[in-house]
């Protein structure tokens, strides 16, 4: 069974990547660099200022997105990639050949890491989006936020570094350590009344 959802996998990974246009490459480089989105990082500690009434409740939802981010971080990687250890598409024997990758902004072929499961990228991402939308009222104008995790997970298939499954994967850790998170942060405005 896990043999067939690996090759399924696969295969969705070769179709995705595969589809590939020389006018998105670059956009897509760009999608997937952290940097590329401070206006994004702007507009939420706005939108922190704007919903929360205390400085107290400004300081829990700062440590709350930041333990969104932590646990993103440390789950996808500590417990994840160096537990499964599935290589990347880039780093794969028979997939890698296969495999549509492009430079990065150093010029150099990017690969990414030795191994992709769960993708940090998809985890940091939905974690923040969920946690962004909790916070600020769930307003039916903030779901583009899941479309902007959506986007940027999506841009690590372009780029051959990551498998649907690896998407997915960070997604679900994302979305857990956001709910969490919020959780916490929640508890600590009811207890102490902030």
């Amino acid at each position: 069974m896990l043999d067939q959802l690996e090759k399924w996998d696969q295969d969705l990974f070769l179709f995705l990547n595969g589809l590939h246009t020389d006018w998105l490459d670059w956009p897509m480089v760009i999608i997937s660099e952290p940097w590329a989105w401070t206006p994004v990082y702007i507009l939420f500690f706005y939108w922190v200022f704007k919903h929360q009434k205390t400085a107290w409740r400004i300081v829990i939802t700062i440590l709350g997105l930041a333990l969104t981010i932590t646990i993103a971080d440390m789950v996808s990687y500590r417990v994840f990639k160096k537990g499964v250890k599935r290589y990347r598409p880039s780093h794969h024997l028979v997939i890698g050949p296969q495999t549509h990758v492009l430079p990065g902004l150093d010029g150099n072929i990017y690969r990414g890491g030795k191994y992709g499961f769960v993708s940090g990228h998809s985890a940091n991402y939905f974690g923040i989006a969920l946690f962004m939308f909790l916070v600020t009222g769930k307003r039916k104008s903030r779901r583009w936020l899941f479309a902007w995790a959506a986007i940027i997970a999506y841009s690590r298939i372009y780029l051959g570094v990551h498998y649907p499954g690896d998407i997915i994967g960070g997604m679900m850790v994302g979305l857990g350590g956001a709910a969490l998170s919020y959780y916490i942060a929640d508890y600590a405005v009811r207890r102490f009344q902030l």
